[in-house]
């Protein structure tokens, strides 16, 4: 499987490709601060890379990863988790440092942003002919061990930077990934939510209006499934929606027998396109185009009140208007102009519903008029 090669711990990384890096260092070892922070040892040898036991010597380990030293040569007996008695008793394939060459274990230290101590890398470097400097593969003196010493350790460590630099840079992009997903559950169950509500406001609209229809009939007025969820589809506004349902309030009723006592409007009685065609245009130049004005503003009132999960009274659509006025004033407007008003609601009868259904100082002025039903029957 393909992976990025910062996916691996760097100075995982480092072991298993030292073969490829190094071809001539074959004895290694590693001791580092997992992504996790968890307390690493692995020994290469023989082409092998084993974990190591941590038991007894991992205080050792970690007085080891306190010292500052970004690259030392030692022999095997100056590290002291390397003698433990209890290690050199057991027999386990891994990493063993010949005991007749003195200070060839080439220790690079870097700094682990896991834990701020320090990740290590142990090579055992016996000759020269590791990195070509003699064909003969002399043993390397002072001077040669400080040049190979600080070119791997800047070598690696830019390495191991840039490593933990497109790893971080991963996380990141990961991370914004994970936020995106949440974000756009969450913006799913917003908008499940407020579909929801839409859909329980319109219902709510729609019981309302045919609860005025099945007063005006004397019968009741009802909504197949069929016809409920087609209204629902069509995302209509307010108005439209109230036109819409009473003009099918109005064709079901004349095609519905007279002995029976409820209209069902069925998705066949539904025309949308049609509607505003049917309906009287209110001109500009109406006489009584002030009262309209009144009417309007007491109804733009009252949505915004539904809106606020308000009760529809005097006080608030007095509170909603814009300006705000008294609720005396409502009252005092409607009983003055009692007769224009009654004319205006008969005239269009699509209109100020809200007013028309739960404003009380509109609806005491109503003049009774006759059953619209016997209008349809006779038809």
């Amino acid at each position: 499987m393909l992976t990025y090669s910062f996916i691996q711990h760097p100075i995982e990384r480092i072991l298993s490709n030292l073969d490829k890096t190094f071809p001539g260092i074959s004895e290694a070892m590693i001791i580092y601060s997992s992504f996790n922070k968890d307390l690493i040892w692995k020994t290469l040898s023989n082409d092998e890379i084993e974990s190591s036991s941590l038991k007894n010597v991992s205080h050792l380990i970690q007085k080891f990863r306190k010292e500052k030293s970004p690259y030392t040569w030692s022999e095997e007996t100056s590290i002291s988790f390397l003698n433990d008695k209890k290690r050199k008793s057991k027999k386990i394939k891994q990493l063993s440092f010949a005991d007749e060459d003195e200070n060839n274990l080439l220790c690079l230290k870097f700094v682990s942003p896991m834990d701020n101590l320090y990740d290590v890398i142990i090579l055992k470097i016996e000759n020269t002919s590791v990195f070509g400097m003699s064909k003969q593969g002399s043993t390397l003196n002072v001077q040669e061990k400080n040049i190979i010493g600080k070119l791997l350790y800047q070598t690696l460590k830019n390495r191991i930077e840039e490593e933990y630099n497109n790893n971080d840079t991963h996380r990141m992009v990961l991370g914004n990934i994970k936020l995106q997903q949440v974000n756009i559950e969450k913006l799913e169950e917003e908008n499940t939510l407020l579909r929801t509500n839409y859909k329980k406001s319109v219902l709510y609209f729609i019981n309302n209006v045919l609860q005025r229809m099945s007063d005006k009939f004397k019968m009741t007025v009802a909504l197949s499934e069929k016809a409920q969820d087609l209204i629902l589809d069509k995302d209509l506004d307010i108005t439209t929606l109230e036109k819409v349902l009473i003009q099918a309030a109005h064709m079901a009723a004349n095609l519905t027998l007279q002995y029976s006592s409820t209209i069902v409007i069925h998705p066949e009685n539904i025309i949308v396109n049609q509607v505003l065609e049917d309906q009287p245009v209110m001109s500009s130049n109406d006489k009584h185009a002030s009262i309209i004005d009144i009417l309007d503003k007491y109804e733009e009132a009252s949505e915004k009140a539904i809106a606020n999960n308000w009760k529809i009274n005097g006080n608030t659509v007095a509170q909603l208007c814009d300006p705000p006025i008294t609720p005396s004033a409502i009252t005092f407007n409607l009983k003055k102009y009692k007769k224009q008003v009654n004319i205006l609601l008969n005239r269009y009868d699509e209109k100020w519903s809200l007013l028309r259904t739960h404003f009380k100082p509109l609806k005491n002025i109503i003049e009774v008029e006759q059953s619209e039903l016997s209008k349809f029957k006779s038809a």
